[in-house]
């Protein structure tokens, strides 16, 4: 688990999301999908803004402190972004369905 996992959340969320978010839909830590956001960016794979600068659903943001939004830098930035907060929902749910079939996979 690692960068592939948060590339795939990024690659089909194709807008801003949170690290909270996105560890959520990966059903990773919350450490590791940071450490794998700090590497993506350095490589130049991935973009961070400020999340109250690019993300219109003030409810997705749940903290005073200032935090982050992500997205692949190949992403369109305009007609491709989660700002409803039911297209999230929605992504989650398709991910953990896939998520929970490769977990079953793994075991013997």
């Amino acid at each position: 688990m690692g960068q592939e996992e948060v590339k795939n959340i990024l690659e089909r969320a194709r807008g801003w999301l949170l690290s909270r978010e996105i560890a959520n839909l990966a059903k990773i830590s919350l450490g590791s999908v940071q450490s794998s956001l700090q590497r993506m960016i350095k490589w130049g794979e991935v973009e961070a803004r400020k999340a109250r600068e690019v993300i219109k659903d003030k409810n997705r943001i749940r903290s005073n402190h200032p935090s982050f939004a992500y997205r692949l830098k190949d992403s369109e930035e305009e007609g491709a972004s989660l700002e409803e907060a039911g297209k999230v929902q929605a992504i989650m749910q398709a991910t953990s369905s896939v998520v929970h079939k490769n977990s079953s996979k793994n075991k013997p």
